[in-house]
């Protein structure tokens, strides 16, 4: 923990006021974007990071401690959000989880009839799978119909960030490979400043045969003599 202070040149007793002061002034200084040193700005937003999201040491009189697991989705993540926790058999916490959060972190700690509580997060989202190792990047399904995947095109699909995005699918792309759409991921820490990317898992979509469009199977059928020519 010690590191993370000195990082940043301020002692354990710096108000969150002072640890942001510091932050913005290293981070000013070694910011790639003005010629700075990418691996000392990593350690630096590591550090703001840790120092800003820890559960704090001093619990003054406080005795008993526990976790709660707080669930969100990938885009309450992104976006933040107000969450309300039932605590006991009756009482309802409310909460603010900030923009950039990650899967594992805790919040800062509150107090509940003379406990101390964290809450930590844990990012559950049906569309979008969280990358465990990398930090902002996430995975989710494109679905392709088989013509497309023969012919290649364009297909859409909804992004973390509630935009609709068009991604290109290259002919003869096989099932389950993955297409990176980089910076259209996660925030990688709570400053929201940098976004990691969205790999699509190329899914195929079958359908009946009256099912597909015409505009699929002429996509289909030029494919086909695209082929045979070849």
């Amino acid at each position: 923990m010690d590191k993370y202070y000195k990082i940043l040149g301020i002692d354990r007793n710096a108000t969150p006021d002072e640890i942001k002061a510091a932050y913005r002034k290293a981070a000013s200084k070694h910011h790639p974007d003005k010629g700075g040193d990418a691996e000392q700005f990593k350690k630096i937003s590591e550090a703001y990071e840790y120092l800003t999201t820890k559960p704090k040491n001093d619990f003054g009189s406080f005795t008993t401690f526990g976790t709660i697991n707080v669930k969100i989705t990938a885009s309450e993540a992104f976006n933040g959000c107000v969450k309300q926790i039932k605590i006991g058999q009756s009482h309802i916490e409310t909460i603010e989880v900030p923009a950039g959060i990650l899967r594992g972190q805790m919040l800062q700690p509150f107090s509940h009839e003379g406990a101390m509580i964290c809450a930590l997060i844990d990012i559950d989202d049906p569309e979008f799978e969280v990358d465990p190792t990398r930090a902002g990047n996430i995975y989710a399904n494109i679905r392709v119909s088989p013509f497309m995947m023969m012919s290649g095109g364009f297909a859409h699909f909804n992004t973390v960030d509630g935009a609709t995005m068009q991604v290109r699918i290259p002919s003869g792309v096989k099932p389950l490979t993955l297409l990176n759409v980089k910076g259209r991921g996660l925030w990688i820490n709570t400053m929201a400043t940098s976004r990691g990317d969205c790999f699509l898992r190329v899914v195929p979509e079958i359908k009946k045969p009256h099912e597909y469009s015409q505009e699929e199977v002429d996509q289909f059928l030029k494919a086909r003599e695209d082929f045979k020519k070849g």
